[in-house]
């Protein structure tokens, strides 16, 4: 199948889900599967491979990298996790 032929199928199935494609193309829709995949977690180098990607180097610079939330997630680290959360009182604890 040729890539204008994959185009017009792609937007005929928006269309016929009811999906407002205008401005989209398939490389976004690629992006989009990326980018939610690196979001939840998905192993790195599935990832990349099924993008068919030459390295999950790639991959990393070309998504995690451009990702604030994931740059966010590990300029807090575990320390401020820890920070964060608060400890419950024992239950049965004597007050002091």
């Amino acid at each position: 199948m040729n890539r204008a032929n994959l185009t017009r199928r792609f937007f005929s199935a928006c269309k016929r889900a009811g999906l407002s494609c205008e401005g989209r193309s398939l490389y976004t829709l690629r992006r989009s599967h990326a980018t939610l995949s690196v979001l939840s977690g998905d192993n790195l180098k599935a990832l990349s491979e099924r993008l068919g990607h030459v390295s999950v180097e790639f991959t990393q610079d070309e998504y995690v990298d451009a990702l604030p939330a994931i740059q966010q997630q590990a300029a807090d680290g575990p320390e401020s996790k820890l920070l964060r959360t608060q400890l419950a009182p024992f239950e049965g604890a004597r007050e002091m």
